[in-house]
C-alpha cells in the first residue's frame, strides 16, 4: 500500500509489490518498521519469533530480503484463583532461553542472569515487572561485580532478593557469589557473601527468613546450605539431600520446603523435605508419578 497523503488511510491504494514470508511464518499477526526505513519486523502467532527483512531503499517493500529471526522472550500469566490457560503479559528485553534466577514479592517480579541459546551467550542483567500491570520487563540493574551468569538460583523474602550460583562464559566455570538487591529499589546487585561450594544446577527456596539452596552439577555433593536473607554472609550447612543429584525442583510454604527430581546420574522421581527452621538432613516425602528433571 502506499498513501499519497503521509498517515492518511483514506489516500492509500495497492502498488502490486509483494514480498514473500511464508518461509517465515503462515500467519503474520503484526509489522513495524525501524526508523530509517530500511528494517521491517513481522511477528507471527508464535510469539517468541521475532522475523527481520531488511530493505536496500528505505520504505520500499521491493527490495526486502528476510535477514535474521529474532527471539522475543515472552512472559505468560495466570490468575490463581481461576483455572485456565496462561494469557500474554509482555516480553523479557533480553534475551534468557534458560537458567534465570528469579525473585517476587507481592508488587515485583525479577529475572536475573541466564543463558541464550543459540549465541550460547550469558547475562548479567537483571529486568523486572510489575506483577499487577501487564507489559514488557524493565532494567532493573545488574548482578555483581559484572558476574553474567546462567543456571543461578534464587529465592526471596518480601523486601530482598538472593541470587546464588551458576556458571559464567566457557570454560564454564562455576561460582560460589551470592548477591542481593533491595526488591522495591531499583540497582545493582550487592554482595550478600558465598555459597558453601561453587555450584550450577541446583535449586533454592525460601521461607519468609531463609534462603536455601542444594543440588549440583555434576552431582558431586549432597549438601544443603542456608542464609537468612536479612543478614549478609556466607551460607552455612543446613545438612544433606536423602540422595545426591543434580537440576532437582525446589518449591516452598513458610515452614517445610521440597526437593523433587532431578538426576543422579539417571533421572529419579525422588521427593524429600526440610523443615526450613531446623537445621538437619531431608527426609523421603514421596515420589514423582514419573522421573524428571528440571520441573
Amino acid at each position: 500500500l502506499v498513501l499519497t497523503t503521509p498517515f492518511d488511510i483514506t489516500t492509500a491504494y495497492w502498488t502490486g509489490v509483494s514480498l514473500s514470508i511464508s518461509s517465515q511464518t503462515g500467519d503474520p499477526r503484526s509489522l513495524m518498521l525501524s526508523s530509517d526505513g530500511l528494517k521491517l519486523y513481522l511477528k507471527g502467532s508464535t510469539t517468541t519469533q521475532l522475523f527481520e527483512y531488511s530493505m536496500s531503499t528505505a520504505y520500499d517493500l521491493s527490495t526486502a530480503a528476510y535477514s535474521s529471526t529474532i527471539i522475543t522472550p515472552p512472559i505468560d500469566y495466570v490468575t490463581m484463583s481461576t483455572l485456565g490457560n496462561a494469557a500474554d503479559f509482555g516480553d523479557l528485553t533480553t534475551i534468557r532461553v534458560y537458567g534465570s534466577g528469579i525473585v517476587s514479592n507481592s508488587t515485583r517480579g525479577l529475572f536475573g542472569g541466564g543463558g541464550n541459546n543459540p549465541s550460547a551467550a550469558v547475562t548479567n542483567t537483571i529486568e523486572y515487572i510489575t506483577i499487577a500491570s501487564e507489559g514488557n520487563s524493565i532494567d532493573f540493574g545488574d548482578l555483581s561485580a559484572s558476574a553474567a551468569r546462567t543456571f543461578t538460583r534464587a529465592c526471596s523474602s518480601s523486601t530482598r532478593g538472593v541470587f546464588g550460583g551458576g556458571y559464567g562464559l566457557s570454560p564454564f566455570p562455576s561460582t560460589n557469589i551470592i548477591d542481593y538487591v533491595q526488591i522495591s529499589t531499583l540497582g545493582n546487585a550487592l554482595d550478600f557473601g558465598d555459597l558453601f561450594t561453587g555450584r550450577y544446577g541446583a535449586t533454592a527456596f525460601a521461607s519468609p527468613v531463609r534462603a536455601v539452596e542444594a543440588g549440583e552439577d555434576p552431582p558431586g555433593t549432597n549438601i544443603i546450605d542456608y542464609v537468612t536473607i536479612a543478614s549478609k554472609g556466607n551460607s552455612v550447612r543446613f545438612g544433606a539431600l536423602v540422595e545426591r543429584r543434580r537440576y532437582p525442583q525446589g518449591c516452598s510454604n513458610s515452614t517445610r520446603g521440597l526437593f523433587a527430581g532431578g538426576r543422579a546420574p539417571t533421572l529419579v522421581n525422588t521427593i524429600d523435605y526440610v523443615t526450613i527452621a531446623t537445621e538437619g538432613d531431608a527426609i523421603d516425602f514421596g515420589d514423582l508419578t514419573v522421573d524428571r528433571m528440571l520441573l
